[in-house]
């Protein structure tokens, strides 16, 4: 690390002087006031006297933390958000092999639909536009995973894991949303300017409480194809107060009638979704949806968390 103050702490007001902005006497930045800020994990207040990048501050105020015997995980260090950002930047310094235009990293999916709705994400997606192997050794990871069409990349900062879609050469960020499931979890955002992408209209769909579908699911679903995005959407469908668009609701019908009423998803998988909706007390309205589909009798006799709780 540049500013290197691990296992001894050297002059530290000259380590911090060479970063630091420095005006007149009356508002420079101690050395006291720097080790308090430390101390405390206050990041914010000894960014704020900073001349570096984000990114930068931060190795410099872990580094210090370190050196004065304080733990290396600081608060601003163990928030995710704070922590995707130094990514985004550290990202953005970096040239798409393909477009010779500056890489990005964003949030995709779940967590830009949560911030839209104003809820605080449970977990914040990411998807970069950087080659898998060059984002992994951006950030010195062998985590390395293969979902299928997916390569997923997960960089270890902090001792937290931050799983990252990374495109496949020949796939761009706009193939990347035209293959979401739901117009709602089709956006992204840029992490470095919090600007949305929104092409498919989630926003607007998320505005109008309306559930739909991308075009890309909904010609899946009418010949019988990702029965876990079916799961998916009827579970999004019991769980919140929206309207489920007609064009995806027919998606829907023509998906039951193509496998003959048979949602054929792993119990694992299922049961993951079904434990969502029995968490917000909306099982009767995910019952009655399988009913209208046709699912139901195939779901009783296939899985037996939802046999028992149907029988309840």
């Amino acid at each position: 690390p540049k500013y290197q103050a691990r296992g001894e702490i050297l002059d530290v007001q000259f380590v911090v002087s060479q970063a630091m902005e420095r005006t007149d006497e009356e508002h420079a930045y101690s050395a006291t006031q720097m080790r308090k800020h430390v101390k405390d994990g206050d990041f914010e207040s000894f960014a704020s006297h900073t001349v570096l990048s984000k990114e930068d501050a931060l190795e410099m105020f872990n580094a210090l933390s370190e050196g004065m015997g304080l733990t290396a995980s600081t608060a601003v260090a163990s928030d995710p958000y704070e922590v995707t950002k130094m990514m985004a930047e550290r990202v953005g310094r970096t040239t798409n092999q393909l477009t010779g235009e500056k890489n990005k990293l964003y949030y995709i999916g779940g967590c830009v639909r949560d911030l839209v709705m104003g809820k605080k994400p449970n977990d914040l997606d990411l998807v970069t536009t950087m080659y898998y192997r060059d984002y992994a050794n951006l950030f010195k990871t062998p985590d390395i995973r293969f979902r299928g069409a997916n390569i997923i990349v997960v960089p270890v900062i902090e001792g937290e894991g931050y799983e990252t879609a990374c495109l496949p050469k020949e796939m761009t960020l706009d193939d990347r949303i035209l293959h979401s499931d739901l117009t709602m979890n089709s956006m992204v955002m840029d992490i470095t300017t919090e600007e949305i992408y929104d092409p498919l209209g989630g926003q607007e769909d998320i505005r109008n409480n309306i559930l739909r579908c991308t075009d890309f699911m909904i010609d899946a679903f009418a010949k019988g194809q990702q029965p876990v995005a079916v799961l998916r959407t009827i579970r999004f469908f019991a769980i919140n107060d929206m309207e489920l668009d007609q064009a995806s609701e027919d998606a829907l019908y023509l998906f039951s009638d193509a496998t003959n009423g048979k949602l054929k998803v792993t119990e694992r998988q299922f049961n993951k979704d079904f434990h969502k909706v029995q968490a917000k007390n909306r099982v009767e309205k995910f019952v009655n949806m399988m009913k209208d589909l046709g699912f139901h009798e195939y779901l009783l006799n296939t899985f037996p968390e939802y046999s028992a709780e149907v029988k309840k």
